[in-house]
């Protein structure tokens, strides 16, 4: 027997010879896919609803129990009023005259305003004569040197002090070149004074003025050593002795109710050489 072939192996076709039909091979298996799983779409999320914010109610209250109001009583008629009878008035009294009323009485005026009242009227009465050509003459020249701030000799002009007074006795004593010298007790005013100061004298009873230049001015301590440093002539013309000339300066008084004596025991004395305008 011819060997044959192996399996799977066909022997070749022989020339002449007719082709057999070779078998068809069947058609591959095809494998079956399977079909691929449609992604069903998730479901949506629930978002969770807001939450609501939790209200108590308020329990109701339970409603009062009223207590049902007694039925009112009855209104009571009115009573009525019995008219009364008009009395007659009585007859009205007449109108009593006014009082008169007691007078007052005046108060009995202190003598001392007295006194003072009188003076006041007296003074009124006596009008001050004008000021005299001479008090106008110094007043002009015053008025000069203050406009130029300077002395006729060229100093410069000082303070000035308006608030002495002085007796119209030494007033003519200062005019007719007698008296040189001016003592005082040392008061506000005396301690602001200086060299080249303008002084205004105030003449009592008068409206005469004496305006004078400060020459010199010193301090003492008492009265006695102004008199001999300056002069009893030169200070109190006609003096007789210098214990006389004390007793005179310390007998004046001042404004505020002290004297020369005091003054002198408690700041000393001063005293001023000057020059009349």
């Amino acid at each position: 027997m011819p060997e044959q072939p192996p399996d799977g192996d066909a022997p070749p076709p022989s020339a002449g010879a007719p082709l057999e039909p070779t078998a068809e091979a069947p058609p591959p298996k095809r494998r079956r896919v399977a079909p691929a799983a449609k992604k069903t779409p998730a479901p949506p999320r629930k978002t969770a609803a807001p939450r609501k914010r939790l209200v108590e109610k308020k329990k109701a209250a339970p409603p009062k129990k009223t207590k049902a109001a007694p039925p009112k009583q009855k209104a009571a008629p009115p009573k009525k009023k019995k008219a009364a009878t008009p009395k007659a008035a009585p007859p009205k009294n007449k109108a009593a005259p006014p009082k008169a009323a007691p007078p007052k009485k005046k108060k009995a005026a202190s003598p001392r305003k007295d006194a003072s009242s009188k003076q006041k009227k007296a003074k009124q009465k006596k009008a001050k004569p004008p000021p005299s050509e001479e008090t106008e003459r110094q007043r002009a020249a015053m008025e000069n040197v203050q406009a130029a701030r300077r002395w006729p000799d060229g100093t410069p002009l000082g303070k000035g002090h308006t608030s002495p007074y002085i007796q119209p006795k030494y007033a003519d004593d200062i005019m007719s070149g007698a008296k040189t010298w001016e003592g005082r007790a040392c008061t506000k005013w005396l301690e602001k004074l200086s060299v080249d100061d303008w002084i205004m004298f105030k003449i009592s009873g008068s409206s005469d003025l004496i305006y004078a230049r400060a020459r010199e001015v010193v301090k003492f301590d008492t009265f006695e050593e102004m008199l001999d440093y300056c002069g009893l002539d030169a200070c109190l013309p006609g003096c007789p002795s210098v214990a006389d000339g004390v007793k005179i300066y310390r007998s004046f008084g001042c404004f505020d109710g002290r004297t020369y004596a005091d003054v002198e025991a408690e700041s000393g004395v001063v005293a001023i050489r000057f020059e009349v305008l």
